[in-house]
């Protein structure tokens, strides 16, 4: 079992790119290669896109094929947060990459590095004493003064690194990430003093990675409606460009299953598509989030090796049916339930509530004549009894095929909606349009789900040999409370 890492994608290829990086990439680098930029009047530039969004896999991407082109610098910010300031380490990491050759310009930048930005922030930010004390006990010089020094040494410093790199002159490009880690507050103050002191240069030029709700949030609570959060934004960068929109999924779910997973099911269906449809029908498309989703099923089949991971032993057998259809479905879904609706966790199956309402609904909206086939030609009761905890996945799905023809009854869909419904009729059940007259009081992933097993399985999907379980709802619900 490989589970499926956060980390930035590597050896990316057209197969394994489920963010459309290398489109967005590719186009982000031609750009930059195009001399069309003026680096010495255009420094800052923004990736917006929101966590776990990918914009750390499209940079690392962008790294590798300027680097011939470009003198490249990968800057880490979470991983300085806690030390003395954030600016000041980027500094240091920047001359880091210099040869002994240039350690004298690397010192004197350092030098004058330190005095500006601590001049620039005294009052406002929390300096180790020891820095403050190196500097109150050189000679007085004033904060011009050490701006104009800090300019030049940071050209000496660039020259350095170009004659390092046997005459060839490239533009420095330094991509600043992980800034979706750090402290709001810290994240701004990082903005900021490069804009003011980082950009004294003529060939160095700054691409951030940023969460642009998050620093919007940030400078709202800094500055309260003093400055306006989309200005901050536009005065401090340059040129932006957004994350692409939408996922490949099922790109991403293939990752997920073996190939003896990815199977034709029906002739219509392989198991890793009906799952990328599943999310894009919740609503689910943050690539990180979908990971541990999909990580946690792997964990749910890991339990299949590892009886040690299902306290009752009875229930390990039923994930040797991993590949039947309904299983893997519905355990991503209740997963999904698990994670982020625990209330909707909770009542999935509970049906006796929700017929006696549904029952009750299609009653007031049809004129008080709830013998309108809500159920088909059973009574209440013997519906209740048909529909229960104890009965199977498999069963209520066969049921459901077999009666949805004669009477309109759809077990798998009274077993998924939600409870909030505030209008509802049997007659709502049978396709899309007439589903969405269905009127609820708040639209939750039980609808949604609804929706998915009524256009993708009551009409496209037929149980095969493998989808016999014997699991029942309520086991099936005890075995991801247990595991997951």
């Amino acid at each position: 079992m490989k589970l499926l890492s956060n980390l930035p994608i590597e050896n990316l290829t057209p197969e394994n790119d489920y963010l459309g990086v290398i489109e967005k990439g590719d186009m982000i680098v031609s750009l930059l290669k195009s001399g069309n930029i003026e680096f010495e009047q255009m420094k800052m530039f923004a990736l917006y896109g929101n966590w776990g969004s990918g914009k750390s896999t499209l940079m690392k991407y962008m790294e590798s094929k300027l680097q011939d082109d470009f003198q490249t610098f990968y800057f880490d910010a979470w991983q300085y947060e806690n030390g003395k300031d954030l600016s000041f380490s980027l500094l240091e990491f920047m001359t880091e990459k210099g040869h002994d050759s240039i350690q004298k310009v690397s010192t004197d930048l350092l030098s004058y590095g330190k005095k500006v930005l601590i001049g620039a922030l005294k009052g406002s930010h929390p300096i180790a004493s020891g820095v403050i004390s190196e500097i109150k006990s050189s000679k007085e010089e004033s904060f011009h003064y050490k701006i104009q020094q800090f300019k030049r040494k940071f050209r000496e410093f660039e020259e350095a690194i170009f004659q390092q790199e046997n005459g060839e002159k490239k533009t420095n490009i330094v991509f600043i990430d992980d800034l979706d880690r750090c402290e709001p507050e810290k994240v701004l103050d990082l903005l900021s003093e490069i804009k003011l002191f980082f950009t004294y240069g003529e060939r160095t030029i700054f691409f951030f990675g940023v969460d642009e709700k998050a620093v919007q949030v940030a400078i709202k609570t800094k500055y309260r409606d003093v400055v306006k959060s989309n200005e901050y934004l536009e005065k401090v960068f340059d040129l932006d460009f957004q994350m692409p929109s939408k996922i490949i999924l099922y790109k991403l779910t293939n990752q997920a299953f073996s190939n003896k997973l990815i199977r034709q099911f029906n002739g219509k269906h392989t198991v890793n598509l009906l799952v990328a449809k599943l999310f894009n029908y919740l609503g689910i498309n943050n690539p990180r989030k979908i990971k541990k989703i999909l990580n946690k099923y792997q964990i749910l089949m890991e339990a299949s090796e590892n009886t040690k991971l299902v306290h009752d032993k009875g229930l390990v057998m039923i994930l040797k049916h991993e590949e039947s259809m309904l299983f893997i479905i519905y355990s991503v879904y209740l997963i999904i339930l698990k994670m982020f609706s625990i209330e909707e966790f909770e009542n999935f199956g509970h049906t006796d509530e929700k017929i006696q309402k549904l029952y009750s609904i299609s009653g007031e909206t049809t004129n008080k004549e709830p013998n309108l086939n809500i159920i088909g030609h059973m009574d209440l009761d013997e519906f209740s009894e048909q529909i229960n905890m104890n009965i199977s996945l498999s069963q209520c799905y066969s049921n459901a095929i077999k009666n949805v023809n004669q009477s309109g009854l759809s077990e798998l869909l009274y077993l998924t909606m939600p409870i909030n419904l505030e209008r509802f009729n049997i007659n709502f059940l049978r396709s899309k349009d007439s589903f969405n007259l269905i009127k609820i009081s708040k639209n939750n992933y039980s609808m949604k789900f609804t929706l998915f097993v009524l256009e993708n399985f009551i009409s496209n999907y037929t149980l095969s040999d493998d989808d016999k379980l014997t699991l029942s709802i309520s086991d099936f619900k005890l075995l991801i409370r247990q595991i997951i």
